[in-house]
């Protein structure tokens, strides 16, 4: 049994419990007590189920926010990777024109040698 059942029960023997205590109520506020009772009663239920309603919702946002948050993430994660791919591409790009333009040196460097013979 939870908590709240127990609370729930315990103050309903509170308030009906003893015959005596009953007596008093129904001398000092009459038939007004069981309208009071039963205003509480349907107060109780009405705050209860926005309580519960609330939760609901709250669940269901936070579900929603760490699905977000997981596609924000794959995003950011596919992105990184792509961005990593083009770096990569781009350094043997330029290692490549690099070597090109050594070996185009080295062969300049041989045909003004051959000139000067």
């Amino acid at each position: 049994m939870t908590d709240k059942k127990k609370d729930k029960e315990v103050e309903e023997e509170h308030i009906t419990g003893d015959p005596r205590i009953d007596a008093i109520k129904e001398i000092i506020f009459g038939d007004n007590i069981k309208e009071y009772d039963e205003q509480f009663k349907k107060t109780r239920q009405y705050v209860e189920d926005i309580a519960a309603e609330l939760s609901a919702k709250l669940t269901k946002q936070r579900e929603s926010l760490e699905m977000l948050i997981d596609d924000i993430k794959n995003d950011i994660v596919g992105k990184l990777d792509d961005f990593k791919v083009d770096t990569t591409e781009q350094l043997k790009a330029l290692e490549e024109s690099k070597t090109d333009k050594k070996s185009l040196s080295s062969l300049l460097r041989e045909l003004a040698d051959k000139i000067e013979e």
